[in-house]
């Protein structure tokens, strides 16, 4: 059995968290998407990079999955998740990179509220327990099943309405 905790702690670097979630906790529509990506998934992975500047989602050309442009964050998240695949990978189990979710169909951020990194707030923004909306995620499925799943999710969120009034006035 894998132990979250012990991906986190032999290779994320201190900006990146790790999470994970059982694919039972997903609606049947999730359920369905994750299957067609990796048939004999159990268990989500997703990493949460802590942007702590802003121009780290500062989006550049780069030969890239999203359309051809990239950002520092993603860079970054990236490689992190492809260095916890490898583990998993020389563990013996299947594992697979999820694209971008307009590419792959998943919400990043549906996959990230049914972990213990944070949830989503009354803006659909997805808000990290320590970091609040200054994330960039990265999912990752896998066969491997995860003993911490127990772990539940903190409420992060005050419902305060301050971000539904902010994207208004972006509206």
């Amino acid at each position: 059995m894998t132990n979250v905790s012990d991906l986190q702690r032999d290779i994320m670097a201190s900006c990146c968290n790790l999470s994970a979630a059982a694919i039972d906790t997903y609606s049947p529509e999730g359920v369905s998407l994750i299957r067609n990506s990796l048939p004999d998934a159990c268990t989500v992975l997703v990493l949460g990079h802590h942007v702590r500047s802003s121009l780290e989602w500062a989006w550049f050309p780069f030969a890239a999955e999203r359309g051809g442009a990239t950002c520092a964050a993603d860079l970054h998240a990236k490689s992190t998740i492809e260095a916890i695949e490898r583990r998993l990978v020389l563990g013996g189990h299947k594992s697979v990179i999820l694209p971008y979710p307009d590419d792959c169909g998943i919400s990043f951020k549906l996959l990230a509220a049914q972990t213990s990194m944070g949830e989503l707030g009354d803006s659909f923004l997805f808000l990290h327990h320590e970091w609040g909306p200054w994330v960039h995620l990265r999912a990752l499925l896998t066969d491997a099943l995860v003993d911490d799943l127990k772990w539940q999710p903190r409420k992060v969120c005050t419902h305060c309405g301050l971000s539904i009034q902010v994207r208004g006035l972006r509206s």
